[in-house]
This record gives C-alpha cells, sequence and structure tokens, in this order.
C-alpha cells in the first residue's frame, strides 16, 4: 500500500493507494486500484471489488507511472503545483506549494462515477499539508506497490 501522510504526527491525515488487479478492456491494459482517506478517527475507503471502476490506466499510456515521474518533476523543480486525474476521473489529487506551510494536498473521489459511470463533479475531499520527504516516501511506495 502506498500511503501518503500529513505532515500532523498527532491529527493524521493520509491517503493511501493500493494495487486491486489487471483487467484488459478494449485491447488496453487497466489496473485496477482500491484507495483510502483518512482524517484523524474517520476514514473512508473506495475500490477493492473487480467491478468498483477505480482503475489506472497501464497501456497504452501508463497513467501511474507518468504520475510519479511529474510528481517527482514537481519536487526537484520546486514547481507551484501540480494535479493529476487519471482518465477514468473517479479520483483527482492536487498538490501546490504554500509558504511556510509545506505542500497542501487536496484529493477529491467521485464515487458516483466509479458506480454509475457517470462523472457528476460531486465528490468527497480532503485536504492536508506534508512535505517534501513523505512526497518523496509516497513515490517511492507507488513505484513498488504498481511495479513502475
Amino acid at each position: 500500500m502506498a500511503k501518503l501522510l500529513s505532515e500532523d504526527e498527532e491529527f493524521i491525515s493520509f491517503l493511501a493507494l493500493n494495487s486491486t488487479g489487471h483487467e484488459i478492456k478494449n485491447e488496453q491494459l487497466w489496473q485496477g486500484y482500491a484507495l483510502e482517506i483518512c482524517n484523524g478517527p474517520i476514514s473512508l475507503k473506495y475500490g477493492g471489488a473487480k467491478d468498483d471502476g477505480y482503475l489506472f490506466c497501464r497501456q497504452p499510456k501508463d497513467e501511474i507511472k507518468m504520475f510519479c515521474q511529474n510528481l517527482q518533476t514537481f519536487l526537484d523543480n520546486g514547481m507551484q503545483s501540480f494535479q493529476f486525474e487519471p482518465s477514468e476521473p473517479s479520483l483527482e489529487l492536487s498538490f501546490e506549494r504554500v509558504e511556510s506551510f509545506g505542500v497542501k494536498v487536496s484529493v477529491f473521489v467521485d464515487d458516483g462515477n466509479a458506480s454509475s459511470a457517470i462523472a457528476r463533479w460531486d465528490a468527497f475531499g480532503l485536504r492536508f499539508f506534508t512535505t517534501n520527504a513523505k512526497i518523496e516516501h509516497f513515490i517511492n511506495e507507488l513505484k513498488s506497490e504498481f511495479a513502475c
């Protein structure tokens, strides 16, 4: 499981992504994933079942590999912001540098899209601050979890 932790050690928030296997559709390779968002004692889990609709495209375009590369570029080049939304729009992640606070992470989960195949723009969200070191650790866990 790849987990991005908040900088707050007392009241921990996090985003976790876990590979659930591969699925082939229309000569493309898709990888299922489960995700969890947590804010202190409140945790919401999504995906995990074969037909949940939480998917990353792996071929012809490897979205998770590109996400890792672009997130690393965000860290290395001091970019102001970075956003990731896979082809199957059930998840949106954004990273923004905030002076004197580190990096603000925003996570939005459109469970309606995964459940009904219709993107509705209604979403659960989580926002927290993290550090470059914790993002670096998250990238390494993603590469391991998703074999990038």
